[in-house]
């Protein structure tokens, strides 16, 4: 039961997209292609679950033996890196990743790899993050259609009324979890 509440607090208490930001501007861009967000999300989810498997059993199996575990972050961007390429070789019809969109890809597998106590928790946080970026997709593009449906002034119809409704959305969901 305590993976389900961690699937929970990841993907919206402490949802990566509202407490660290990561994957927002992404969302918020492209929040009206549902399409484009799924396969984004689809991809980062392989790569990401991927790099963690590697990473982790590289980690357990060598740098931890070796005492050699400062050099993580290291050997997990070159994981991540050489995944991503070697995604965008198999499957070019997927576009790449922007450098903005790194950030979303990497951070969550960075996240897990210094939260996570056991590798199925580091998977669930993996998926919680990637299952929260679908939920708030659709939120997000919710709140934009009530937004420029509305008549507020220019300025507020753009990010800031945006934000702020997902700042009050993080709040409500903190305080019920």
């Amino acid at each position: 039961m305590s993976i389900f509440y961690l699937v929970l607090f990841y993907c919206f208490a402490t949802s990566i997209i509202f407490t660290y930001g990561i994957g927002l501007e992404r969302l918020f861009i492209s929040s009206k292609n549902p399409s484009e967000i799924f396969f984004f999300i689809l991809k980062n989810s392989i790569i990401s679950i991927i790099a963690l498997s590697i990473i982790w059993v590289f980690n357990k199996f060598i740098m931890l033996p070796l005492k050699i575990s400062f050099f993580l972050p290291i050997i997990a961007t070159i994981v991540l890196y050489a995944l991503d390429y070697s995604f965008h070789k198999i499957f070019p019809n997927f576009e790449v990743s922007h450098k903005e969109e790194i950030v979303f890809e990497y951070a969550p597998v960075f996240l897990t790899i210094f939260i996570a106590v056991s590798f199925l928790e580091s998977l669930a946080i993996i998926i919680s993050a990637q299952i929260g970026m679908v939920v708030l997709s659709f939120i997000l593009n919710s709140i934009k259609e009530k937004v420029d449906e509305g008549n507020s002034s220019k300025e507020w119809k753009e990010a800031p009324l945006i934000l702020i409704s997902m700042g009050f959305l993080l709040s409500a969901f903190y305080f019920i979890l």
